[in-house]
């Protein structure tokens, strides 16, 4: 159920481009994490208290991994008072982002989501998106930073590529589909 719930939290970047296998291993990724190394006694166990850390850099659609398409390494940070931080450095477009087929223009966007452990459902979420024109243009370093999240609850970062098609009659056209997503859960934090 949890894994369902993040899944579907991750909607405004995963879309319906997630391969067809992502729900099982992401399911497997979620039951192991909310096994290893948790104190609670067996059947009473939730994924807060299993190893978060396991939930890092999944891929969502293995036909495009988001580390062959994005070679930026996002910071994450939580500060005390419940405010997560998503630091970009400096960034050369074309050295950054892998270009795809006739693409002029890529969005790299952020989604932060907050599930609450114990009624699965999604309590929060905020979206941060960077334009990235596909030249050799030079991005300055970005930060964006939440709200105050709730607290002891669990935080998704997911984080996608859209590639798109300049058009001078249709504008901005779309390229990414199931056959192309770079997109990956980031990682996920403890509230």
């Amino acid at each position: 159920n949890m894994a369902k719930a993040i899944r579907e939290s991750l909607f405004p970047v995963l879309q319906h481009h997630s391969d067809t296998a992502f729900y099982r291993r992401f399911a497997a990724k979620v039951n192991a994490a909310t096994q290893d190394g948790n104190p609670q006694p067996k059947g009473s166990r939730s994924l807060i208290d299993g190893n978060l850390a396991l939930l890092s850099h999944i891929d969502c659609n293995t036909a495009s991994p988001f580390s062959e398409y994005c070679k930026l390494s996002a910071e994450l940070s939580l500060s005390d008072s419940n405010v997560l931080a998503i630091a970009l450095p400096e960034l050369q477009a074309t050295e950054s982002i892998t270009t795809y087929a006739d693409a002029t223009d890529a969005e790299l966007a952020f989604l932060v989501t907050v599930i609450n452990p114990q009624a699965n459902t999604q309590t929060h979420a905020e979206l941060f998106k960077l334009t990235i024109p596909l030249t050799n243009a030079t991005i300055p370093a970005q930060q964006w930073t939440t709200a105050t999240l709730p607290e002891n609850q669990l935080i998704v970062v997911t984080a996608a590529v859209f590639y798109y098609r300049k058009n001078a009659l249709m504008g901005m056209i779309g390229l990414n589909g199931k056959e192309f997503h770079p997109c990956e859960v980031v990682g996920v934090l403890r509230g």
